[in-house]
C-alpha cells in the first residue's frame, strides 16, 4: 500500500474473488444458494432489469435498445418458467441470443449478460 501526497492510497497487485466492483458507482451482485436453475435465470433477469433502469436513456438509441431488451427479457422469463416438456430449449436459446443482441455494445451490462448466459446454460443442461 502506498500513501500519496494528495492523501489517497494506492494498492498494487492481483485481485481475485467473487462480487468485486471497481470504480465510482460500481456495484457487484452475487447470487448464492441452492436455488433451482429457473430461479438463477429469474435472478439474472432481475439484475439486468435493475441495471437497465440505471442507464441514461435520454438519447433515443439507448431508450429504444432498453425497451427492446425489456420486451425480450419478458419473453425469456416466460419461456424459462415453463415446466418440463413445455420448455422449448431451442426457443430459450433464441430468446437469449435476442437479448444479447439487444444489449450488445452496452458495456455496463456485460456482467449481467454473462450471468444470464451462465444461468440459461445451466437451465438447459
Amino acid at each position: 500500500m502506498n500513501q500519496r501526497n494528495d492523501g489517497s492510497t494506492t494498492v498494487g497487485g492481483n485481485v481475485t474473488g467473487t462480487g468485486i466492483a471497481i470504480g465510482a458507482g460500481a456495484q457487484a451482485h452475487v447470487a448464492t444458494g441452492t436455488g433451482s436453475p429457473v430461479d438463477a435465470v429469474l435472478s439474472a433477469i432481475s439484475v439486468l432489469r435493475d441495471e437497465l433502469a440505471r442507464l441514461d436513456t435520454h438519447d433515443d438509441e439507448t431508450a429504444d435498445r432498453v425497451a427492446l431488451a425489456e420486451a425480450r427479457l419478458k419473453r425469456l422469463e416466460e419461456a424459462a418458467e415453463a415446466r418440463g416438456q413445455d420448455r422449448d430449449s431451442g426457443r430459450v436459446r433464441k430468446l437469449l441470443a435476442s437479448v444479447v443482441e439487444a444489449l450488445g455494445g452496452l458495456t455496463t451490462l456485460a456482467g449481467g449478460v454473462t450471468a444470464l448466459k451462465a444461468a440459461v446454460t445451466a437451465l438447459l443442461a
